[in-house]
């Protein structure tokens, strides 16, 4: 179950103090509210709520600590400038264990503080850029166990240097564009593969970086670009491509609808293509 507060709402704090007969509530969200002392005090007292969430919301944070809060688990934070003073405030939630940031601005400083939640083992950033002073912030966060940059900008160098200090914590990324092909690193280990007489070609390991293409989705913003199989593509907008990880964490940080210029390797002449990329939702299943 979930219970929206939005802009028409004209009840009051006491409301609430019936939510719990309704049963379990998965979410209470409020968008565009107001969020008073009294209307804190009130939610915090719902025992049946696990998720909370804020959207445009102007938040009383010094009552926040004041209060004994039920059962929550997640906090999601939508549309908000989070800063210091309000990642502190809800680390006195004792029960919270995922934090959840959507299309916010972080300030500096702010992720630090996540180390007074305790409890909090997961962090999820979705539409929001995650620069790399945020990443290496999470660096000594020695309690958080999952990340999640979900649609989010983000220095890729900065997520690898996370990914090689905290090999503990499970990273995950994803977007909402769709590229359309399948591919391998370039280099030793380089599969055959099929070349445009049907005969398997043998790997040409002269080019040491890249992605090299083994699979072209028809109708794909890549298909219609003219990628082909057996291409390497050395660069998207100007940014480097070493390895296959670096071409999905790059599409990853563009919507459908944009436009990329891509550089690719084609019997070892250098070229450029337009890709318009496609919607996630709408592709292939387990098509990058």
């Amino acid at each position: 179950l979930d219970i929206t507060f939005g802009t028409n709402w004209d009840g009051s704090p006491g409301d609430f103090s019936a939510l719990d007969d309704v049963g379990k509530i998965d979410n209470i969200a409020f968008i565009e509210s107001n969020v008073s002392n009294d209307l804190l005090s009130k939610l915090a007292e719902v025992k049946s709520m696990s998720k909370l969430s804020f959207e445009s919301c102007e938040i009383d944070t010094d009552s926040i600590s004041n209060q004994q809060w039920g059962n929550i688990k997640v906090l999601e934070l939508k549309n908000t400038a989070v800063e210091l003073k309000l990642i502190q405030a809800f680390a006195s939630i004792k029960s919270l264990i995922t934090l959840e940031f959507v299309n916010c601005k972080i300030a500096d400083g702010t992720l630090q503080s996540i180390g007074d939640c305790q409890n909090i083992l997961s962090l999820v950033f979705k539409d929001t850029e995650v620069d790399s002073a945020a990443l290496k912030s999470i660096e000594p966060l020695a309690n958080i166990k999952y990340l999640n940059l979900l649609a989010c900008k983000f220095s890729t160098e900065s997520y690898r240097r996370l990914k090689k200090t905290r090999p503990d914590i499970n990273i995950d990324f994803s977007g909402q564009a769709f590229f359309g092909v399948r591919g391998t690193p370039v280099g030793m280990g380089r599969p055959m593969i099929i070349g445009p007489d049907g005969n398997f070609a043998p790997p040409d390991h002269s080019q040491t970086g890249g992605a090299l293409i083994s699979d072209v989705i028809p109708q794909s913003g890549a298909a219609k670009a003219g990628i082909e199989i057996g291409d390497i593509i050395e660069f998207i907008n100007g940014e480097s491509i070493v390895q296959f990880e670096d071409l999905r964490l790059q599409i990853a940080q563009y919507r459908a609808g944009e436009t990329l210029n891509v550089g690719i390797i084609r019997d070892g002449e250098a070229m450029e293509v337009e890709v318009q990329l496609g919607d996630a939702n709408s592709a292939p299943k387990n098509k990058p």
